[in-house]
């Protein structure tokens, strides 16, 4: 089975990481769809936004990229359980740092 998740996914998914710390800060209205050019360097006033959203990208990132290498291989579904372990602790970390950034930007 391919990749679900493209290259372009996960360029929307932190494109939206960025455009939500960016609103919680008041950088952007709620109206606005679009982040503004170098928003991350804007965002780093806020430590605590900073890092949640580094953390977010990061993490993110981390899953992908153990998806790709297995996507390319063409193993899907067909991991050691070590894989398996770590492909969880993938996820759970993902979805941690998401949940972080979620809380530090909710409104």
């Amino acid at each position: 089975m391919a990749m679900v998740v493209t290259r372009n996914t996960v360029r929307m998914v932190l494109a939206w990481a960025e455009l939500a710390a960016a609103k919680a800060l008041g950088l952007l209205g709620e109206d606005d769809m679009a982040a503004l050019p170098h928003v991350a360097a804007l965002i780093a006033v806020s430590p605590a936004h900073a890092t949640a959203l580094l953390e977010f990208r990061r993490a993110y990132a981390d899953w992908w990229r153990f998806h790709a290498k297995i996507d390319a291989e063409k193993r899907s579904g067909q991991l050691s359980p070590a894989e398996d372990a770590e492909l969880l602790r993938l996820i759970d970390e993902r979805d941690a740092t998401r949940q972080a950034l979620i809380d530090h930007t909710a409104p």
